[in-house]
């Protein structure tokens, strides 16, 4: 299930500083531009939409006219109203052929779902075309198809708990294991009737956190300082990973382990991450119920002292740790194998690589002090203009498949972590699409994200087959290009938003501006 979530909860920040969807937002259009817009639509199409909607057409030509009026939308995305009209009229249109009207019907309603509190609603309209579509198509078609419906029941779900409407929670996963079951082969569906298991043990223990984050704070509003209430957040804010949370709460008590615990998560400059991994060892065991949970965050202490000394006196020490420690999977947080795969994120041995490229004009560096997460980020840095281009095989461990319902090991979203220091616009490209900030992009497979460069750290999430329109391989090709500086982070392959948003990294507790 998702993380807690402060709309309802208070119990954890929000993770991101921007994120960027797969389609972008638009502002609601003024009913002056609707009017134009229907204008510009019956000019256009107008006797052709009459004449398929009223002539008694074939089915086949009510999808071939959709398929045109989508196309139409989202190459006129820069007047929101006529394209929002253009994709009205074409789901119109999809419903009338169920063999090649529903896959345009599906590909419209998923690119509306959107952030806001309508999502569930978002999510099970785009569901009801995805279940007639399975049940057109023929049983071998229809396990994908039936697939992707079940991971947006299970998205619907997570949305339903992130708005605190707990009893639809649990009614989206029974619909998710229900399509499973009806049109899944057997051991597909026992697989994921084991992971929405999962998802519902999940829901519930969150739900009991809540109830205990909820009892908490009715007793700090009357005694701030009360040490059983803030060790309990304390511990709370630790297990669904919100530290800075948690370092709030545990300065607030007087003595002992975890008060000296927070004040080293706090210290400034940063305390040795190995006294820090020590004391949460050494604490641990007074925890049994967070156990884990602490010698993840013992472990992820130990990796960042390793990472910032391969030399360190005590290396040999800490590296049989970092074997031995379980890792951290704050509860919320944990994608399942083979879901999320990391690009870029800690990796500093990258900028080495890119930095040898003969091609390259532009002083590749890794920036361990200014990251979106973890211990680093690969900053490129230029003069004028500045490129640090991988070609092909040139990052050997990255081939792999882009598809429309990806097989563990295979995916289809994109997310990364921007930031522009210096400069007018920066680029950042790889095998199938560029992403574009601070300049317009005339190239087709380019994508302009912000009209201005993004002077603190943003993410991005892009859904690649839509990008790239159909299905191919990632490999080592990479490109960034700017004329100032800029730092990429968190580069990460997802099959699934949801198991993006459960695997992704959170956000550095500090950084250096």
């Amino acid at each position: 299930m998702a993380r807690l979530n402060p709309g309802r909860s208070g119990l954890i920040v929000a993770v991101f500083v921007l994120t960027i969807a797969v389609e972008a937002v638009a502002d609601e259009p003024t009913p002056e531009q609707v009017k134009a817009a229907d204008r510009i639509f019956r000019d256009v199409y107008g006797k052709e939409y009459d004449r398929v909607t009223k002539e008694r057409p074939t089915p086949s030509e009510k999808a071939v006219l959709a398929k045109k009026l989508w196309d139409a939308s989202r190459g006129t995305r820069e007047n929101a109203a006529l394209a929002r009209i253009l994709a009205d009229k074409a789901l119109i249109l999809a419903g009338g052929d169920p063999q090649n009207g529903y896959p345009i019907a599906v590909e419209i309603l998923r690119s509306r779902v959107g952030q806001g509190k309508e999502r569930p609603e978002q999510f099970l309209a785009l569901a009801t075309w995805l279940d007639k579509k399975a049940r057109v198509e023929t049983p071998d078609k229809s396990v994908k198809t039936a697939a992707e419906l079940v991971e947006t029941y299970r998205e619907a779900a997570e949305t339903c708990y992130e708005l605190g409407r707990d009893f639809e929670v649990t009614r989206m996963l029974a619909k998710a294991k229900l399509t499973a079951s009806t049109f899944l082969p057997y051991a597909q569906s026992a697989a994921l009737a084991r992971e929405i298991a999962l998802d519902q043990a999940e829901y519930d223990a969150l739900l009991k956190l809540s109830a205990d984050h909820k009892r908490f704070m009715q007793t700090l509003k009357t005694k701030s300082d009360e040490p059983a209430a803030n060790q309990g957040l304390a511990l709370i804010m630790l297990r669904t990973g919100n530290l800075p949370e948690a370092i709030k709460h545990l300065r607030v008590l007087k003595h002992g382990d975890l008060k000296t615990l927070g004040d080293l998560l706090a210290a400034n400059p940063p305390a040795d991450p190995v006294q820090v991994g020590d004391l949460f060892r050494k604490i641990c065991d007074n925890f049994p119920a967070d156990k884990a949970i602490l010698l993840g965050y013992a472990r992820k202490y130990f990796e960042a002292a390793l990472a910032k000394d391969a030399n360190h006196p005590e290396s040999t020490r800490l590296k049989l740790l970092v074997q031995e420690l379980p890792i951290l999977k704050p509860l919320g947080s944990t994608a399942p194998p083979g879901s999320v795969v990391e690009l870029i994120d800690e990796n500093g041995g990258l900028a080495e690589t890119l930095a040898k490229f003969e091609g390259g004009t532009a002083n590749v560096t890794w920036d361990s002090e200014n990251r979106y997460a973890g211990i680093g980020a690969l900053r490129l840095s230029a003069k004028a203009l500045g490129t640090a281009d991988a070609k092909q095989g040139t990052v050997p461990s990255w081939k792999y498949v882009i598809t429309d319902v990806p097989n563990p090991g295979e995916f289809r979203y994109l997310r990364f972590a921007m930031k522009v220091p210096s400069g007018s616009y920066a680029i950042f490209s790889h095998t199938g699409a560029g992403y574009v900030f601070g300049k317009p992009s005339t190239d087709p497979r380019t994508y302009s994200i912000t009209a201005k460069v993004p002077g603190e750290w943003i993410v991005v999430t892009r859904d690649l087959l839509t990008d790239y329109g159909s299905p191919f391989s990632l490999d080592g090709a990479m490109k960034l290009e700017t004329d100032g500086a800029v730092l990429v982070d968190a580069v990460y392959l997802g099959r699934t938003v949801r198991e993006l948003n459960r695997g992704y990294p959170k956000p550095a507790t500090r950084e250096k501006q």
